[in-house]
């Protein structure tokens, strides 16, 4: 896969990332699903101080339209001080799953979503604390020899803190970002998301046009 060019579509702050092999249907059913879910959450949270329970939410919409939860993800905060350490950012999935290519897409989302930019932009240049970035990395692929398709929902939040001081009287400044993951690995039900179809696309009509554009990655 890490040879290929990859479709991907960005809508708002969720990037989806479809391996070879996902069909147009597919494609347009998860993003409408996808935006919805983004929609819904964001009524009750703002994502910048409230991002648990917009997570939370999302994740229960995306549950509601159709999918199952086959694999929780497990990822720990991490405590950065320099924008290379993101290049090693790393997380698994409970159980006994194989999602070996869906973690290298999200790699690759991750990548193309270009957060170590403004990682090394903040530790160079950044004076005040706050929350720094937050999107969906949502790779999707067909399991081999089946018409089963999954999606691995990654959900990154980062926030940044900086500190101030005098020190033998000069103005020191030190930095520091959290970057927390969360999601999981869902099974996309194509008979169950029919039931919402209509529903969604009405909803999404009537809630006005996401910034969306699509890239290769």
């Amino acid at each position: 896969m890490t040879s290929l060019n990859i479709d991907a579509l960005i809508a708002d702050n969720n990037m989806l990332a479809f391996a070879p092999g996902v069909s147009e249907q597919d494609r347009n059913d998860i993003a409408d699903m996808l935006m919805y879910a983004d929609f819904f959450a964001s009524q009750s949270y703002r994502m910048q101080d409230g991002w648990n329970g917009w997570l939370d939410y999302y994740r229960s919409q995306v549950v509601k339209a159709g999918c199952k939860l086959k694999s929780p993800l497990v990822k720990e905060p991490m405590f950065i001080t320099d924008a290379g350490e993101l290049d090693t950012i790393g997380f698994g999935l409970k159980g006994a799953v194989r999602a070996a290519n869906l973690i290298a897409l999200a790699h690759r989302s991750l990548k193309a979503a270009r957060l170590n930019d403004y990682a090394s932009h903040f530790f160079q240049y950044a004076t005040e604390s706050g929350s720094f970035s937050h999107f969906q990395v949502l790779p999707c692929e067909t399991v081999a020899g089946t018409d089963v398709l999954h999606i691995l929902l990654l959900g990154v939040h980062a926030s940044a803190t900086v500190n101030s001081q005098i020190v033998g009287g000069d103005w020191r400044q030190s930095r520091e970002m959290v970057v927390r993951l969360g999601g999981g690995l869902y099974e996309f039900n194509r008979t169950s998301y029919a039931a919402h179809r209509e529903r969604i696309r009405s909803r999404l009509a009537q809630v006005g046009t996401f910034n969306i554009r699509q890239i290769t990655i």
